[in-house]
């Protein structure tokens, strides 16, 4: 039973890894082509305790005209279901970290 629980884990991770690496970048990339169309601001204030109030004041106008846009909203959404997966121990975090390492640093993906 305990194999077949971690043959499960990584199944699931390999099936997560290919979201994240195809869904997710995808969604990504529609949201930078999106932010560059609209003319978005980048923001460049402090990071805090990623609630509003923890925004400076005069950071708020660009981080408002990016959140206000919704269209990152597919994107981070399925970021998130990705994440759960790992986090809950449904998909192997182990394996699914090989498979994502590299596009994390920039380099591409072994996957």
């Amino acid at each position: 039973m305990r194999i077949r629980n971690q043959r499960a884990a990584k199944e699931k991770a390999i099936e997560y890894s290919s979201r994240y690496l195809n869904d997710y970048s995808s969604l990504n990339g529609a949201w930078f082509d999106y932010r560059k169309k609209h003319s978005l601001p980048s923001y460049e204030g402090p990071i805090g305790d990623f609630t509003l109030k923890s925004v400076p004041p005069k950071y708020k106008a660009p981080l408002m005209a990016r959140w206000g846009s919704l269209a990152w909203g597919q994107s981070i959404n399925e970021l998130a279901a990705i994440a759960a997966a790992f986090t809950s121990g449904v998909a192997d975090e182990e394996e699914g970290f090989k498979s994502r390492l590299l596009t994390f640093t920039g380099f591409g993906s072994l996957a």
